[in-house]
């Protein structure tokens, strides 16, 4: 054993300081902090591409009650190059009362990327399980007007509509 200035060091002394600094530098270089929790919690969202073009559907919950009103969004990412149509307002929303919705001017982002998109209220008729079909999404090169257009289809979905008696 080794002394220090009246004071005995025991063996086992450095170990406990080893495993107490690997723990400190464990913590600090994790944050300290748990991780942040999922952007869509409870939510549903799914992402499509084909080509130039990009779909998010999401949906802000995957269970409702029947007194409840559910969000979703249809968001297009597209080359500033393609024009993008999206589906006609209420396709695919017929089991749902569609309570309200909105249609964003198409915003530039980056260099050369649109983004447009349509938000819907959506409220359920009775409770069960409710699917979201695809959405088609046609699209078309603008330099080019005698190319066909394209379509992207979006992946179906489920809502799970609970009742308010037991």
């Amino acid at each position: 054993m080794k002394t220090h200035k009246n004071r005995r060091i025991s063996s086992v002394e450095p170990l406990i300081v080893g495993v107490s600094a690997f723990c400190l530098l464990c913590l600090v270089s994790c944050g300290g902090k748990a991780p942040a929790p999922a952007e869509s919690a409870g939510g549903i969202e799914r992402k499509t591409e084909r080509g130039p073009v990009t779909a998010i559907v999401k949906l802000d919950r995957d269970e409702i009650t029947i007194a409840d009103k559910l969000n979703l969004t249809i968001e297009v990412r597209a080359r500033e190059d393609y024009e993008v149509e999206l589906p006609p307002v209420g396709d695919k929303l017929e089991q749902f009362v569609i309570a309200d919705y909105r249609t964003s001017q198409p915003k530039l982002v980056g260099t050369n990327e649109i983004i447009t998109s349509r938000s819907y209220v959506l409220e359920p008729f009775l409770s069960g399980d409710y699917p979201i079909n695809p959405f088609k999404i046609a699209f078309r090169n603008r330099k080019n007007p005698t190319e066909e257009q394209h379509e992207l289809e979006t992946e179906a979905m489920t809502v799970k509509v609970k009742s308010l008696l037991p």
